[in-house]
């Protein structure tokens, strides 16, 4: 988490710029994380723009096939984080 805020605010710098860049009338973003959220949100309060912002939705969880549990069936990435930890 060293660099979180730093991020957010390296996003929000980034789609302003493009806003800006573009001359556009109104900003639709997608953010999809703690970070990206409001990271696409900051520009609009920044520009006094006209948009919309929406939320992406979590990360679907992903299979590994090369990882078992011991019933059989295959590791998602919260049984890998739980092993590890």
């Amino acid at each position: 988490m060293r660099y979180s805020l730093p991020s957010r605010d390296l996003i929000a710098d980034c789609v302003e710029m493009m806003y800006n860049g573009y001359a556009c009338d109104a900003l639709i973003t997608l953010g999809g994380c703690d970070k990206s959220v409001p990271g696409s949100i900051m520009p609009l309060v920044r520009c006094n723009a006209i948009g919309l912002s929406f939320y992406g939705g979590a990360a679907l969880p992903g299979k590994d096939c090369k990882i078992k549990k011991e019933n059989g069936k295959l590791a998602d990435p919260g049984f890998v984080m739980e092993s590890i930890g």
